[in-house]
């Protein structure tokens, strides 16, 4: 139904933000690392998934387009609803549950609260080949990382100059950052700080 909302943050909760567009609030279920890392009137944009029940319409909403991928591709697996996959992309981001995926690590997988050893099992049988046409596009190397962020921040809001300052502080505490989730993040809180 949307493909994105772009909007002020009006309030944070655990794994919950709701977004004003226009003087309408979406109350929007994130991975918890999006909303442990943004501040109430903060510019966001999360890419979004309607899920329909029959008794309720829910918006997911995650901070790049390759976590919502992962968000539909665990849902093809058995047993694994929008709020499993909403856990594993909470406590694994995307590139960390795709290296977890392609590797065959069951015993990382279940230390996800609520996945099992069979639904581990079943997530990376059935996942495997697809994850492993995912990985060459999931930075690992420092730069990536550092080149992803800065084309995020674009994507919310920034001028491409604030941008290049956000990673350039955020460099200056980790020169070889690999995981893309812990950089951004961080990203976001100097963000956050600088409108204190």
């Amino acid at each position: 139904m949307f493909a994105h909302i772009r909007g002020k943050v009006d309030h944070c909760g655990k794994g919950l933000l709701v977004l004003d567009v226009s003087g309408v609030g979406f109350s929007i279920a994130v991975p918890e690392r999006l909303s442990e890392s943004v501040t109430e009137g903060q510019d966001l944009k999360v890419f979004t998934q309607t899920v329909l029940r029959e008794d309720s319409i829910s918006l997911y909403g995650f901070i790049s387009s390759l976590e919502k991928r992962f968000f539909l591709l665990l849902q093809q697996v058995k047993g694994i609803g929008p709020r499993a996959a909403l856990n594993i992309l909470s406590a694994l981001g995307p590139d960390s549950l795709a290296r977890i995926i392609a590797s065959g690590d069951v015993h990382a997988l279940k230390s996800v609260p609520g996945i099992g050893q069979k639904s581990a099992q079943r997530v990376i049988l059935e996942l495997q080949e697809k994850v492993a046409l995912l990985v060459e596009h999931i930075p690992v190397e420092g730069e990536d990382v550092a080149r992803e962020a800065r084309e995020v921040l674009v994507e919310l809001g920034c001028t491409r100059r604030e941008a290049e300052d956000v990673v350039r502080t955020a460099l200056s505490s980790d020169k070889t950052p690999a995981d893309f989730e812990a950089f951004i993040a961080r990203c976001f809180r100097l963000i956050g700080e600088k409108k204190k």
